[in-house]
């Protein structure tokens, strides 16, 4: 007859396995490891993702930047947190630059685009 005998410790139903530990045990829990992390790593990128989206949603320069093509709300909420207040630049260009983008590419001393 078999009886039940409550375990208090899970790794002590590993406990035979662990003793007889082979490369083969080593590698598959490297790459579960790994394969944990990468999990925790995403679901702290997507928390922190949705944090900037609400976070950007209230800002006035939202509905503007998110009229640029293919720029997403993450995308821009990084533009607008690199760049500052918007209104402290006299130009759009002057902005553009500081954010480190530019309307001219300068290519072997020779410029295309408007300067």
């Amino acid at each position: 007859m078999l009886t039940y005998t409550p375990v208090t410790d899970p790794a002590e139903l590993l406990r035979p396995e662990l003793d007889s530990r082979t490369p083969q045990h080593e590698a598959r829990d490297s790459v579960w490891g790994r394969t944990l992390a990468r999990a925790s790593y995403e679901r702290q990128i997507a928390a922190v993702e949705a944090r900037m989206e609400e976070a950007f949603r209230d800002a006035p320069e939202a509905e503007a930047l998110l009229s640029i093509p293919r720029l997403g709300t993450v995308m821009a909420a990084v533009f607008l947190g690199a760049l500052g207040d918007p209104r402290a630049y006299e130009t759009s260009r002057q902005a553009l630059r500081v954010a480190g983008l530019s309307l001219t590419v300068h290519e072997s001393g020779r410029r295309h685009g408007k300067p």
